[in-house]
């Protein structure tokens, strides 16, 4: 794993897991991919927590209108 040219966001879950499991792997490469993986699961559950609000509004909406 290049640390140069290493972008998480390019690899697929696959590849992410083969590095994990890599003989060649260092606890250093390790702990930022967890470092990374973190920060994107938590930007993840915000934007799904965005989507939900915006899904109630919109049923909110769409039951008002009906209501009419």
């Amino acid at each position: 794993m290049d640390q140069e040219t290493f972008n998480i966001d390019r690899l697929s879950a696959e590849e992410i897991i083969g590095i994990v499991q890599s003989d060649d792997v260092t606890a250093e490469q390790l702990d930022l991919l967890a470092a990374h993986t973190l920060h994107r699961n938590r930007q993840l559950q915000q934007q799904v927590e965005a989507l939900g609000k915006i899904t109630s509004q919109i049923e909110r909406r769409l039951k008002e209108l009906k209501g009419r």
